[in-house]
């Protein structure tokens, strides 16, 4: 799940926890959420509503710097389904 920011001035996560509602509702067990530059803590943001909805729990995450003609930091969260969830 790719993460970018639309409206700058009011970053909001919805839009990627009802995405990710979408995936536990179609019984996917694994998502990743991607980010870079400014949208690495809407990212961190989303991921943080997503696992208090218990949506998916965040198994790991990485924060890592990119390079080349701009420098900038890059995320990736790995996310599966709580083990406590129902078999679905």
């Amino acid at each position: 799940m790719p993460v970018a920011r639309e409206d700058l001035a009011r970053p909001d996560p919805t839009p990627y926890v009802n995405y990710a509602k979408r995936c536990s509702d179609e019984k996917l067990p694994t998502i990743y959420v991607l980010a870079r530059g400014a949208n690495v803590l809407l990212a961190e943001w989303a991921v943080e509503d997503i696992e208090k909805k218990g949506l998916y729990k965040k198994q790991n995450a990485w924060k890592y710097e990119m390079t080349g003609k701009r420098d900038t930091e890059g995320y990736v969260a790995l996310l599966s389904e709580p083990p406590d969830s129902p078999a679905k």
